[in-house]
């Protein structure tokens, strides 16, 4: 049973036959040996082996032709895993089967998603097939030697470091494609709905001698649980490639590069490397830069005076990889400062009765932390210790919601008699204001149950506060308070 229902298979390998053949010191074909290795993996990060479907055809002759099964297994599969190696670009059935498949997807809306490219072995740059120019490389191979042949990750033997890297790599990215195609979550993406990530992550890409030193930070960001684009490979004429990067560093809250020595091929139509162009937009948008280089790069011999000037910016980090990671993780991490809060000039008066001074404490708590003035009348135990009379309450009482702007009357052990003489005295009070009251509300605090109110003016908020202070409600309050005293300035 297919990961994901709609489809038959989930995986779909594509390889030419000759990159499958034993090879001295090995049991298994290359490619052979990979799949087992990505079945597995794969398997234990979804959980169990039936859980997913792979479709490959052990028994590829050099010779076959492109079959009605291999057809129908295409059309029934989500992704296709493709080896690209000089073998795979020669045959006549690989070509078949892979023009195939891109005549498929090209009616489906995830086409961009759905294919990973196995670079097993160097293609000449002329004979690359330009449907898989586009498409981001799992590179396999490295230059070596002094006549810069290609050693092949894996040959002969598999347990290499790079090589177990490269494969869980691999399954990792298939793992999240696959999730994401179940939860339908790419189909938002590729209708171009923007959803910003706090923890994401511009992984700027890098000439091929840093592809390793590449892997290696998106790798440690992957096990942090951050979110790295750019998610697959830009096209590259210059247009679209500016396109898609600033589409992306958009949704990205760092923009990260690794430099070397090598300058990198220039964008057709333009005087800038595609580093060059990748930094050019980062800081048109604005976002925070960082970038390393090895300390044995030697500035001062670089040819390209616009790529000199990039690794001469303060924004280069000449350190170990290891130090250049942990930095990175650091500026994810980092709280945006909010910024400075304008002090609210709004006074909210805390109608309340002495039987209800613990809950007007929280209120008056609350206040005091979002910026806002208030007052609080006059409790007779006050009036009595001061020798004062029944009349100081009353003015003190008028005089507050003469001049505040908005009015909390609290309900809570007092009655709801209280309560709606309070109102009263609020609507015959408004015709000696200057300036209509901007909010009112009643706060419902403890304890349960309680009276409905016989009155109700209009505009007023009920704040239900039975169990705990409501934050919130509170906040919206004074939020629509400040609003509509603004409004009315």
């Amino acid at each position: 049973m297919a990961y994901i229902s709609k489809y038959k298979n989930d995986i779909f390998v594509s390889y030419a036959h000759e990159d499958n053949r034993l090879l001295p010191g090995m049991k298994d074909g290359w490619v052979s040996a990979l799949i087992e290795a990505v079945e597995i993996r794969l398997s234990q990060r979804l959980g169990r082996s039936e859980f997913y479907k792979l479709w490959i055809d052990d028994e590829l002759s050099p010779s076959s032709e492109v079959t009605p099964t291999i057809v129908k297994a295409l059309e029934e599969s989500a992704v296709i895993i493709i080896i690209l190696s000089p073998s795979y670009v020669a045959s006549p059935w690989c070509q078949q089967e892979k023009n195939k498949f891109f005549e498929l997807i090209k009616k489906r809306t995830y086409s961009g998603s759905r294919i990973f490219v196995v670079y097993r072995d160097r293609v000449d740059e002329d004979d690359m097939p330009l449907e898989l120019k586009e498409y981001k490389k799992s590179k396999f191979w490295t230059l070596q030697g002094r006549h810069g042949t290609t050693k092949i990750y894996g040959v002969p033997k598999p347990e290499e470091e790079e090589y177990v890297n490269l494969y869980n790599d691999l399954v990792f990215d298939l793992e999240n494609v696959l999730k994401k195609l179940k939860n339908k979550e790419i189909e938002r993406h590729c209708k171009d709905i923007d959803q910003i990530d706090q923890a994401t992550v511009y992984l700027a890409e890098v000439t091929d001698d840093l592809d390793s030193f590449r892997d290696e930070v998106k790798r440690y960001l992957d096990q942090q649980k951050i979110h790295v684009l750019p998610d697959s490979w830009y096209p590259r004429k210059e247009r679209l490639f500016q396109e898609a990067l600033v589409k992306d560093i958009k949704r990205s809250k760092i923009f990260v590069q690794l430099l070397s020595q090598l300058h990198g091929k220039k964008a057709p139509g333009s005087d800038l490397t595609y580093p060059c162009l990748q930094y050019q937009g980062a800081l048109e948008q604005q976002l925070p830069i960082l970038q390393w280089r090895s300390k044995a790069v030697d500035i001062e011999q670089l040819p390209d005076s616009a790529y000199k000037e990039l690794l001469d910016k303060e924004t280069v980090m000449a350190v170990d990889l290891g130090e250049f990671k942990k930095a990175v993780l650091k500026k994810v991490k980092e709280k945006e400062p909010e910024p400075d809060k304008k002090p609210l000039n709004v006074f909210v008066f805390v109608n309340m009765n002495s039987e209800d001074k613990k809950v007007a404490e929280e209120i008056k708590s609350k206040l005091d932390e979002l910026g806002v003035d208030y007052g609080l009348p006059i409790f007779p135990e006050e009036v009595i210790s001061r020798k004062s009379n029944q009349a100081e309450i009353r003015q003190d009482l008028e005089e507050n919601l003469r001049i505040c702007d908005g009015v909390i009357i609290v309900y809570g052990n007092i009655t709801s008699a209280w309560v709606s003489e309070q109102l009263r005295r609020v609507r015959k009070l408004s015709a000696l204001r200057e300036e209509p009251l901007k909010a009112l509300a009643v706060y419902v605090g403890p304890p349960e149950p309680k009276e409905e109110l016989p009155i109700k003016l209009q505009g007023m908020r009920i704040i239900h506060s039975i169990k705990d202070l409501q934050v919130d409600e509170l906040k919206s309050f004074v939020e629509y308070l400040n609003e509509n005293r603004n409004h009315g300035n």
